[in-house]
């Protein structure tokens, strides 16, 4: 996130961005939760809330893995107990897709060697078990491979892309459909990944140091292009979500001759209103009409709204920031809104940021309340927004 929006008098985020304070970690995230309740019962139970949804959502239905969340947490991520219990919530929420990161710091951090599969092994089995789709986000430079080992404002882009491109290689060779993860786990629903973001946020210097951005990204996006289809001829990569006002950040893509090196274009939607996250979807397809590449597909792969207390000290342009009651109405609203232009602005996808934020005695910033569940003492427990989240993904689905 960044600047102020033009959009009416929204503004779509603050400096640092939704992920920044998991991300300018480098590294899956530690805090144990090992009291947490894992009951995916207890999640459910949440869900018997009722919340109007509009009419339109009714006759606007969507494809199978069209209904997504972000779960960026680390703490979750690298628990097998605490992944088993939240993915059988999200899918009984509704959840068809997660997008979750992959961290070239914490996989590969030693040097161009083996790549350590043993937390991402935990998330692509406890999805697949529940038959959800991932969308793995592939980022974080270790210093070994970084241009700039010392850079203070954020992660370094990567001294060579083509080092980059080997670690996704990688990660097709063990989750794509020829993996070897499938082989040796021949017990699971296979859900092979075939879609790969190529980083997060690079337009923004705390994902992405070496600003200007566009032609070290292209680079970046090359070389990934080119590992993953050796691996996988029919894997996909989706480009970076870009926040803010995110069609300028897409068109420096296409001007750096970035536009044959993506198949799915992603925006990231934070703002005052559902109305204006269609209006930054629709401000990205003008450009990509004008770059004559309107029949790619967009994801929106992060929006939400933010529940943060007074005492965070939320800053007053940040026009996403509501009660929880308000943040359950704006999931209703959000959803049936881009469902409904789904098939016009052939939206592949929305993931709400995030499933679950830990929210601890009004502290942190105010993407650290934007969870579906977040913690309540020793327990994760549903906010409104869930129940809100699970009634709108049954009126969808077709």
């Amino acid at each position: 996130m960044g600047l102020p929006s033009p959009l009416a008098a929204d503004a779509l985020a603050p400096p640092g961005g939704a992920f920044t304070t998991l991300f300018r970690m480098g590294h899956l995230a530690s805090r144990s939760l090992a009291t947490v309740a894992l009951s995916a019962a207890c999640a459910l139970l949440a869900l018997a809330s009722v919340l109007a949804v509009p009419a339109s959502a009714a006759s606007s239905k969507v494809p199978a893995g069209w209904m997504g969340v972000s779960a960026t947490d680390g703490s979750l991520l690298g628990s097998a107990p605490l992944w088993t219990g939240e993915t059988a919530a999200m899918k009984g929420a509704g959840v068809q897709s997660v997008r979750v990161p992959f961290y070239w710091t914490a996989m590969q951090p030693f040097g161009p060697g083996p790549v350590s599969f043993a937390a991402s092994d935990i998330v692509v089995e406890g999805a697949s078990r529940q038959g959800l789709r991932l969308l793995p986000i592939v980022l974080g430079t270790p210093a070994w491979a970084a241009a700039d080992p010392d850079a203070t404002r954020g992660w370094s882009a990567p001294r060579s892309p083509a080092e980059y491109g080997s670690f996704l290689g990688e990660l097709a060779k063990r989750y794509g459909p020829k993996g070897t993860f499938w082989a040796q786990h021949p017990d699971l629903p296979k859900r092979a990944i075939g879609t790969w973001q190529v980083w997060n946020e690079p337009d923004l210097d705390a994902y992405w140091a070496q600003q200007p951005f566009a032609k070290g990204y292209v680079a970046l996006l090359k070389a990934a292009r080119t590992a993953l289809r050796a691996v996988d001829p029919k894997g996909r990569i989706m480009l970076a979500g870009f926040p803010n006002r995110s069609w300028q950040s897409l068109e420096k893509v296409y001007k750096a001759k970035g536009g044959k090196l993506f198949d799915v274009a992603a925006v990231h939607g934070y703002t005052g209103s559902a109305a204006n996250v269609i209006r930054l979807v629709d401000e990205n397809r003008d450009v990509m009409a004008r770059y004559r590449d309107a029949k790619k597909p967009i994801a929106v792969t992060e929006m939400g709204f933010s529940s943060a207390p007074k005492s965070v000290g939320v800053p007053p342009y940040v026009t996403w920031n509501t009660t929880e009651a308000g943040q359950a109405k704006k999931v209703t609203e959000l959803y049936a809104s881009l469902a409904s232009k789904r098939a016009s602005r052939r939206i592949e996808g929305a993931y709400w940021y995030s499933w679950y934020t830990p929210e601890t005695s009004g502290k942190g910033g105010w993407e650290d309340y934007t969870g579906l569940r977040h913690l309540d003492g020793e327990k994760i427990v549903s906010k409104p927004a869930l129940a809100a989240y699970a009634k709108v993904a049954k009126k969808l689905r077709r």
